[in-house]
């Protein structure tokens, strides 16, 4: 990446990512919030596929997503396999929660919710404006995350914030925080 934060524009020009007043800091701090507003998101997805009886796991789906966000990563100068490693996590904890949902909804005999969000109207919308705030974020944080002597701090940080989600989803939604790649 080397040093170099960009997005283009339409017409291919390229725009400084950098807002003023924005540092490193800031943008891991952002990266938290949206990963915890990610995950705290994810119920109402299970309460919208419990209702509709649709399937947690829809891989591809997923990878249509996932490729996505990797052509999106390397607009803006982010590692491909990297973003497809975090956004892959930030996916399998999703799923976590989510089946842990149906079980719980399941063992209660829950039937229906009747004040479920609409998910192709207003989750997956928020959701793929999630995704790509944490894109930029992460290339604006990526000085600190690409530093070994703060990323262990920051995923150790990061899991600790995630952590009322549960520890399994905490561990899997920071693990690609533990694998940033300095070249």
């Amino acid at each position: 990446m080397a040093g170099q934060v960009r997005s283009f524009a339409a017409g291919g020009q390229t725009q400084d990512l950098r807002p003023c007043g924005q540092d490193a800091a800031d943008a891991i701090g952002a990266m938290k919030r949206l990963m915890d507003e990610r995950l705290s998101l994810m119920t109402e997805v299970a309460r919208q596929k419990w209702n509709t009886k649709g399937a947690i796991e829809d891989l591809l789906r997923e990878k249509e997503i996932v490729d996505g966000l990797k052509v999106e990563a390397a607009e803006l100068g982010l590692s491909e396999v990297w973003a497809e490693r975090f956004f892959r996590a930030q996916i399998e904890a999703g799923k976590v929660i989510q089946r842990e949902c149906f079980v719980n909804w399941g063992q209660a005999g829950v039937d229906q919710f009747g004040n479920a969000l609409d998910l192709a109207r207003v989750i997956r919308p928020r959701l793929d404006q999630i995704n790509s705030q944490l894109l930029r974020v992460l290339v604006l944080g990526w000085p600190v995350l690409a530093d070994p002597t703060q990323c262990s701090h920051v995923a150790a940080t990061t899991e600790s914030l995630l952590a009322v989600h549960g520890e399994l989803v905490a561990t899997l939604a920071v693990v690609a925080l533990r694998e940033v790649e300095t070249s």
